[in-house]
């Protein structure tokens, strides 16, 4: 079993990375003898696996780590589960982990210690991050991506966000003060990881869908190295 997880603020491009990367990897792999899915149409929708379901369906401040750690690994199970009975390799594409339960207080990296252990040997952590934050920038991506989230709820969250007065005078200031602390604690965390196989993807420039094309040329040796490992 492989796992392929994409980290990142929402417009940094996970889906689109996630697309060409199945894409990648169901064109350069045997078919009789490795299978990818893909966390949107497989994870999520066929097999109704939701690494972020503790995150949705709880008030953050009543999380625990031990809760969270509970269950990322019986995620982990049933992946592994799943590959037994496909009796292929399987290769997981999935969309964020435990880095995105740690931008609320009440988690730390060191929480997942154990988790990073379990999983070191046949994980690949991409991380899509910007090298400077940029509030205006981040506030014009969250924006411009407004129409191709409809049906998630996302509008309602950026409603939400842009009229919390609590969080800037502006809304582009209140998008870019929410995210930058999810930024913050993506930067640190991926600093302190101690899983070995990481690599983190700059987007400050990274505009266009087509952009992604040059993104994954750029680690699809690494990806195919490590999957084929």
């Amino acid at each position: 079993m492989k796992l392929i997880i994409l980290e990142g603020i929402p417009t940094s491009g996970k889906t689109v990375l996630g697309e060409k990367i199945t894409d990648f990897l169901k064109t350069n792999l045997d078919k009789d003898r490795s299978e990818v899915f893909y966390f949107n149409d497989d994870i999520r929708g066929k097999l109704g696996i939701d690494v972020l379901e503790i995150l949705k369906n709880q008030d953050q401040s009543k999380m625990n780590a031990k809760e969270i750690n509970l269950h990322l690994k019986s995620i982990i199970k049933k992946l592994s589960e799943i590959e037994k009975e496909d009796k292929k390799e399987c290769i997981f594409i999935l969309d964020r982990f435990h880095f995105s339960y740690l931008s609320n207080q009440t988690c730390r990296l060191s929480d997942f210690e154990d988790l990073e252990k379990m999983i070191n040997d046949y994980t690949y952590y991409l991380l899509l991050n910007f090298k400077n934050y940029n509030a205006k920038k981040v506030f014009d991506r969250v924006k411009q991506s407004l129409s191709l989230r409809k049906g998630h709820g996302f509008q309602r969250h950026f409603d939400r966000l842009t009229t919390n007065e609590s969080k800037g005078e502006t809304p582009e200031e209140r998008i870019g003060n929410h995210y930058l602390r999810r930024y913050e604690v993506y930067e640190k965390s991926f600093k302190d990881s101690k899983l070995k196989n990481k690599k983190k993807i700059e987007i400050d420039n990274i505009i266009k869908k087509d952009d992604y094309d040059k993104v994954l040329q750029d680690i699809s040796e690494e990806l195919l190295e490590f999957v084929l490992g």
